[in-house]
């Protein structure tokens, strides 16, 4: 469920921005939203991940398993700034609750607006 749940997050923020991408530029708001979607679903993938590893045991851990390089793989990636799941999820609290947007990734962003 955690990856069925990232997989329709991922599929969400495509469309929208295959929509957007026609309309102009994303809003702030919108951006946050759509990062905040991502963060959500990094977060279910790391969960997932970690879940898997505890079923595959001490073995999964072995530098030839696949299932730790995708884990590996998996921690590296969700760490980006854009699908970090704290960062995106404080950037939309902040956004919801009207609190200026401070992150490097806003800066320009936020001064269009």
């Amino acid at each position: 469920m955690e990856i069925d749940t990232a997989g329709c997050n991922v599929l969400q923020v495509a469309d929208a921005l295959d929509i957007t991408a026609q309309a102009g530029p994303l809003s702030p708001s919108e951006q946050v939203r759509l990062q905040a979607a991502q963060g959500f679903a990094m977060m279910m993938l790391r969960r997932a991940s970690e879940r898997l590893m505890d079923i595959g045991g001490a073995s999964a851990f072995a530098t030839s398993s696949a299932l730790q390089r995708a884990w590996r793989d998996i921690a590296l990636g969700s760490r980006h700034a854009f699908v970090n799941s704290s960062q995106s999820l404080e950037l939309h609290g902040r956004q919801l609750t009207g609190e200026p947007l401070q992150s490097v990734l806003f800066r320009s962003v936020a001064s269009r607006s």
